[in-house]
């Protein structure tokens, strides 16, 4: 039974009694389709009315049909900043949704990602990075959907939008933008208040620092002290070298700047432990990262022979995956410096990642030692503006990102659900209040989940408080569609 503490639109998921878990996850057919999409939207004068071919992904197997006509619902996923066959096999809860609802299911890539670029590798080149926006990738979105419903004879099927992190985001912006083909959305682990507020910005190192707080075994003392190690190595002689030797770094640092640069990467070590913080083990960011990665990490650093040790260990995990081979860590792919304090990886991806956050997404900001377990590491706009200057001549603008994105000035939207996880550190940039003049507006907080994990597949080993969100998120689902 549902024991939800309910205040208007905001639920707030602590504990439940008595609810079955069933794994439901299916191997469904990802039927790869391609849509002539527009390459500029919004200005006949670049490239009129030519085209670039964007990669979907499509399943059929529960769609209803009334003689030629499809009927069910469409169940749409936003593509974040990746191939689109990564959030196919990790959004296994929209097919639960089309079985319940006979819906379709379709996941289209973002433009810029994957296979679907505009110009070939020409994309990631100047000018022609700069149709990479967020106003574009909405359109095309739109575009798909009239392709579907107008194709297989389904004007009449309405349409969900889904999707997580920045795909949650966009999933949001979706309804605010196109509420003339979209009937509502489910936005998971969206930090849409990360573009309007700094507050939200800065929130995401502390809340990194109170999931491991948090933890069975804290380590969190055991973290600074390594930090504080390190930084009395850094002033022996030789320390360069031996801070390179106890890391097992490939290459070793010579000087003050790449001593910054071992800090950036080890703090992103418990960046991606707080967020893949899942019950069970997933391969959504290394092979086989083991249920509970917060909590045995924290094992692991608070057992190590020394704190610097503990710090090598946790690396093993995030960056190599236990139980393989050892070898040294190459901090030049493993950690890249960009826009994104959290690292943008490496590849055209990465690339296309470094310029949507110069130019609109404003994320996260610079660590503090006040206010987490954190060294002082600074990344202030001045910081960011100049590295985007110099990186791609283009700066960013978060007044128009504030304007054209809404910010937290949402309300005057209706039918999303906000869900976030109570262990994802991106909740601090989430809606977390509901407005009691806008019940439409439904905000679901999770105990026991990390990044976006009620999109996941049900599983056995889900806490009991994500199977209750399902549950409430597929009968808000279902309102939408009786409207």
């Amino acid at each position: 039974m549902l024991s939800p503490t309910l205040t208007s639109s905001l639920y707030i998921l602590l504990s439940v009694t008595s609810v079955s878990c069933i794994y439901d996850f299916r191997n469904l057919t990802a039927h790869v389709e391609y849509f002539d999409q527009r390459i500029d939207h919004f200005n006949l004068g670049t490239y009129g009315t030519n085209t670039f071919k964007q990669k979907y992904l499509i399943n059929y197997d529960y769609w209803t049909k009334d003689g030629s006509n499809y009927t069910g619902p469409i169940l749409f996923y936003c593509g974040n900043e990746g191939n689109i066959g990564g959030f196919w096999y990790n959004s296994g809860f929209m097919f639960n949704l089309a079985e319940e609802y006979k819906g379709l299911v379709i996941m289209v890539e973002h433009r810029f990602y994957g296979t679907s670029l505009p110009f070939g590798e020409k994309s990631f080149e100047w000018p022609y990075i700069g149709l990479l926006t967020m106003e574009q990738a909405l359109a095309d979105f739109a575009m798909v959907i009239n392709y579907i419903k107008n194709s297989k004879g389904a004007e009449d099927s309405k349409v969900i939008v889904f999707g997580g992190s920045y795909g949650g985001q966009l999933a949001a912006y979706m309804r605010y933008k196109y509420p003339n083909i979209v009937d509502g959305a489910l936005a998971a682990s969206a930090p849409v208040i990360d573009q309007s507020s700094k507050e939200a910005q800065e929130s995401f190192w502390p809340l990194v620092t109170k999931d491991f707080n948090e933890a069975k075994t804290n380590a969190t003392p055991r973290i600074q002290q390594a930090f504080a190690d390190l930084e009395k190595l850094k002033q022996q002689e030789g320390g360069y070298a031996e801070i390179s030797n106890q890391l097992y770094l490939c290459k070793p640092i010579t000087d003050e700047s790449g001593y910054i640069h071992v800090l950036k990467y080890v703090r992103n070590i418990f960046t991606n432990l707080a967020m893949y913080d899942y019950p069970y083990e997933t391969s959504f960011v290394v092979p086989n990262l083991m249920g509970h990665p917060v909590e045995y990490t924290s094992q692991l650093i608070v057992n190590a022979s020394t704190p610097i040790e503990g710090l090598k260990k946790a690396a093993k995990v995030i960056y190599q995956g236990e139980g393989t081979p050892d070898k040294c860590f190459d901090l030049d792919t493993l950690y890249v410096v960009c826009s994104d304090p959290t690292g943008c990886g490496t590849g055209n991806a990465a690339i296309a990642w470094d310029f949507q956050e110069c130019i609109q997404l404003a994320i996260t900001s610079g660590s503090s030692s006040k206010t987490s377990m954190f060294p002082d590491l600074p990344f202030t706009m001045a910081d960011k503006t100049a590295y985007c200057k110099k990186k791609f001549n283009a700066v960013p603008d978060p007044l128009w990102t504030k304007t054209e994105f809404w910010g937290s000035k949402m309300w005057s939207a209706s039918n999303i659900i906000f869900s976030n996880g109570l262990l994802d550190p991106w909740r601090g940039g989430g809606i977390l209040e509901a407005n009691p003049a806008n019940p439409t507006i439904s905000v679901i907080l999770i105990a026991g989940a990390a990044h976006h994990l009620d999109l996941r597949p049900p599983n056995p080993l889900d806490p009991p408080a994500v199977t209750a969100a399902r549950k409430l998120e597929a009968k808000i689902i279902g309102s939408y569609l009786s409207q």
